[in-house]
């Protein structure tokens, strides 16, 4: 009896049918269309898309999908069917896909919730089951389906994209479906029973934070990098295999981007803009653009954070750093993680951000993240930052002093004269715990267990050895983001771990030295040669010797370079200070200025009407006093004059400052 009431209540349930196509059970990687080209798209330029992603060697890393977004779509046919546009696309889409599949690629498209694209093209709206099964038709792999033309339908959010859920589901054919609807809706919370992805927010622009966004006049509906980033805080919990969270189409490689849209303040370069009005992409023209260490910061952050990383430039035209950028194996290693976890920020400060991930092997990926505008050391603490990773790995360490209190660098007592200690604690910490003031427990490891972790640096693919208690990522640029794996082990093996490191920079050494220097290295070869071992180790060892002299160098200039860079911001900030009170006083002067001139002129005019008063009743008038008059103009003249020159000195010293702004003062 008590089965029979469990199947009655089961079959009473609403049931809620999740996706089944087999397909993104980690974040999809491709191409799309929308963000270079728009509604300029045909057959030949997807071709040509697909021939580039296969020769700069894009599709053996991993960019399978080949998407045409807006815009491919005619009108339907008599009987419904969609219909690609005859010029565009004079073969057909299934053509198209035929084409992209030779190349071992997958094949996507584009349509819309309602009747209507975001363009104003026809929309699925009423026929779902009947485009899911053309998509089948035709070969398609990947559907985008975004939420323009709702207006006025009462159906929810998640009722519209179920509905085309399930009639991809009826088709039979693996479709990863993509949910555009910008976050409205609350995607995160339904969308793994729905889709593949789901987008978060707004569109994404190619400019790095809110001041810049502010200064282009951009539309509310366009935000940067960084505001995106913050927003993904909040939905890593929802992530996981088959289904993830999507900031939006990847803009590495965009040297800038066209908006468009009702503008609330006019952009100044658009001439006869008025506030209120809509304004064309090609009024508009290109603006903005990421420099290449915000780029790389960019895709970092969407590797680590589990999004779909669709590629939104030009692939055919593509330049060496954009490359290296989207073919950085351990990154991409890091996005295709079968664990499929999204990586969480653990702790922050005013201008530094430590984020972590979980991988499938155990080891953890860590970011180390400067949202600043000055160059800093970031510390990951592992008691701090991997509290929960780190606790089972914890062992007794040897009591501080002996090696930990010795300077690792010969030019560390200058360093410490020159304030870094102080400046530059991080690097300080871990290179000269004897020069530094606090002496030697400024730089020991913290009383009790510690846990012990092999380091290795993702984007440089080489291993920086193991560490106990923290790992310190040293001068990190303003927006740069630096992306390392750790595995936590047993002191024994981190002693190991360390010796292989040594090997391999010892190794690197050699081939560098071999590379750069061809005079020793040829000698050496012709010592080998000789088989004279101790010709052979000297060179090795006046080699090894120039090679730290260059070291040490390099360490000088690199805090040369922080002890400027800190001068310099100093020096603006005092030159801000003065230009701010240099325009008061001013100000001040215009305004006193303007207030004796108006003396100046009610004097005259006064003098002038005692004239006139004189001449009329000339024994009525007092005669005044032109000795007083003429003193009390010359007097007012001279405030005039003294006024207008210290005025002229500030414009002067304004002129200055400008100069400094631009690079060109020097003392």
């Amino acid at each position: 009896m008590v089965i029979i009431q469990l199947i009655l209540l089961l079959l009473a349930c609403p049931w809620s049918q999740s996706l089944s196509n087999g397909v993104g059970r980690t974040p999809a990687m491709g191409w799309n269309s929308w963000n270079f080209f728009r509604c300029n798209i045909n057959e030949t330029l997807i071709k040509e898309v697909a021939d580039a992603l296969v020769a700069n060697g894009l599709r053996d890393a991993g960019y399978k999908y080949v998407n045409i977004d807006d815009c491919w779509m005619e009108k339907r046919g008599a009987d419904g069917e969609i219909q690609p546009f005859k010029n565009k696309f004079p073969n057909g889409m299934k053509a198209v896909a035929d084409y992209v599949h030779s190349k071992g690629l997958k094949f996507g498209v584009y349509s819309d919730t309602g009747n209507h694209t975001c363009e104003g093209y026809p929309g699925s709206w009423g026929y779902e089951k009947q485009d899911a099964q053309t998509y089948a038709k035709w070969g398609v792999d990947y559907l985008k389906y975004d939420y323009c033309g709702m207006e006025k339908t009462t159906v929810s959010v998640r009722t519209s994209y179920e509905t085309m859920r399930d009639a991809l589901n009826a088709t039979g054919r693996p479709i990863l479906f993509s949910l555009c609807s910008w976050g409205s809706g609350q995607p995160h919370l339904w969308g793994q029973e729905v889709g593949n992805s789901w987008r978060t927010g707004i569109d994404l622009f190619a400019v790095w934070d809110a001041e810049q966004a502010k200064r282009l006049k951009l539309p509310s509906f366009l935000q940067p990098v960084s505001t995106a980033i913050k927003q993904q805080e909040q939905y890593a919990e929802f992530a996981g295999p088959g289904g993830f969270n999507d900031p939006d189409m990847l803009v590495v490689g965009l040297e800038g981007m066209y908006p468009y849209g009702i503008v609330q303040e006019c952009p100044e370069h658009i001439p006869g803009c008025k506030p209120g009005e809509y304004i064309s992409r090609d009024r508009w023209g290109r603006v903005g653009g990421l420099s290449v260490t915000e780029q790389r910061t960019h895709f970092a952050f969407w590797c680590m954070l589990a999004a779909p990383l669709i590629l939104g430039n030009d692939p055919r035209h593509m330049t060496t750093s954009t490359l290296d950028i989207l073919l950085a194996p351990e990154i991409l290693a890091l996005s295709q993680d079968v664990l499929g976890k999204q990586a969480r920020k653990m702790w922050a400060d005013d201008t530094a951000e430590i984020w972590t991930k979980p991988l499938s092997d155990n080891r953890i990926a860590v970011m180390a993240f400067n949202s600043g505008e000055m160059t800093r050391d970031i510390e990951l603490l592992f008691s701090r930052d991997l509290s929960t990773e780190s606790k089972n790995w914890e062992r007794d360490v040897p009591p501080p002093g002996g090696d930990a209190c010795k300077d690792k660098d010969r030019g560390c007592p200058g360093w410490a004269q020159a304030g870094e200690c102080k400046n530059n604690a991080g690097f300080m910490l871990a290179t000269c715990p004897f020069s530094c003031p606090e002496g030697c427990p400024f730089s020991t490891l913290p009383a009790g267990s510690q846990a012990t972790a092999v380091v290795r640096d993702a984007w440089q693919r080489e291993d920086l050895g193991a560490f106990t208690s923290r790992w310190l990522a040293h001068l990190v640029e303003p927006h740069a983001a630096r992306v390392v794996t750790l595995k936590f082990v047993e002191p024994a093996d981190a002693a190991a771990a360390d010796a292989r490191v040594k090997q391999d920079q010892e190794q690197g050494k050699q081939g560098s030295r071999s590379h750069e220097r061809g005079a020793p290295a040829l000698k050496t070869k012709e010592v080998i040669k000789e088989g004279d071992a101790l010709q052979v180790k000297a060179a090795s060892q006046n080699q090894s010797a120039l090679l730290m002299s260059l070291k040490d160098e390099l360490q000088v200039s690199r805090v040369e370079l922080i002890a400027k860079s800190s001068a310099i911001a100093a020096l603006k900030a005092k030159l801000k200070q003065q230009k701010t009170a240099n325009d008061e006083a001013q100000q001040r002067l215009i305004t006193d200025n303007r207030a004796l001139l108006q003396q100046l002129k009610d004097l005259t005019a006064a003098e002038e009407q005692q004239k006139k008063d004189a001449e009329r009743a000339p024994d009525k008038v007092e005669t005044p006093d032109v000795l007083s008059t003429n003193l009390g103009r010359m007097l007012l003249a001279s405030n005039v004059v003294m006024a207008l020159t210290l005025l002229m000195v500030l414009r002067v010293s304004g002129n200055s400052l400008k100069h400094v702004k631009r690079g060109e003062y020097t003392e």
